[in-house]
């Protein structure tokens, strides 16, 4: 009984409720015809067609309307789809600023409905820090933040810096998912190393690294609303100092330049 019931919804009630049929009536009638037969009618009343009124969104205390209402599938004007609400809330629950999203559906009248995006803000920023030792560069440690909702907005900050005896490096990152109200995400990172000898450790050349890395991704239709692509770009320039050892030099730069750029 249980199977035929849920048979019923997703053969039957669902693909009415996605076209707009949230209030059809699906009523089975079961005749016994002999020990193990049954006939089956399905009498259904349809009712009228359901539109949305207004989207209304509760609960996002810090996160901007607009962050959670571009991941609606569903609009006000739009004929009712269950799916598409159902949709709706994973597409925002997946942002990860919110420990729960629960969909309502509000009744106003025959032919109109109102949705109520209830969400429970949640912090979803990290930080880290750590610390360590090694007989290469003594006493190591790093520390790090990541905004991943900056002022509410659904931006992304990240910052980076790690410290040994004989090496350094910083690395800032910005990125936004939604450039220009579109679905395509851009993103920029800028990184600083260096590493060279110190009274605890011997090189045999000075080296600094200065780059950026510039990020593209888009969500595409096909084959499905879940496919992403995204490209990168590269740009380095290494800059070697205080040269001590040419022999080592050479065989780790073969070109012997003192400064290269490149990009990938």
């Amino acid at each position: 009984e249980n199977d035929f019931e849920m048979g019923v919804d997703l053969r039957i009630r669902s693909p009415y409720m996605d076209t707009g049929y949230l209030y059809a009536q699906i009523v089975p009638e079961l005749t016994p015809r002999d020990v193990d037969t049954l006939d089956v009618h399905i009498i259904i009343q349809e009712n009228e067609k359901v539109y949305i009124r207004r989207v209304n969104i509760v609960g996002n205390d810090r996160t901007r309307d607009f962050v959670i209402r571009r991941e609606m599938r569903a609009f006000p004007g739009d004929v009712f789809n269950r799916e598409a609400l159902i949709r709706s809330q994973s597409d925002i629950f997946r942002l990860n600023y919110f420990s729960n999203v629960v969909p309502d559906i509000v009744p106003v009248d025959d032919k109109h409905v109102d949705l109520e995006i209830t969400v429970e803000e949640k912090s979803s920023d990290r930080a880290n820090m750590s610390m360590g030792y090694s007989e290469l560069d003594g006493l190591i440690g790093s520390v790090g933040i990541d905004i991943m909702n900056l002022m509410g907005r659904g931006q992304q900050l990240t910052t980076e810096y790690q410290r040994g005896q004989s090496y350094q490096y910083l690395n800032l990152g910005f990125s936004e998912p939604w450039l220009m109200g579109r679905p395509n995400s851009v993103g920029v990172n800028f990184y600083y190393s260096e590493r060279g000898a110190t009274r605890y450790y011997s090189y045999p050349y000075d080296i600094n690294v200065i780059g950026a890395s510039l990020r593209f991704g888009r969500r595409f239709r096909w084959p499905d609303s879940y496919f992403y692509g995204s490209w990168s770009l590269n740009l380095t320039r290494k800059q070697y100092n205080n040269i001590d050892d040419g022999a080592t030099f050479l065989a780790h730069n073969p070109t012997g330049l003192l400064e290269t750029r490149g990009n990938s």
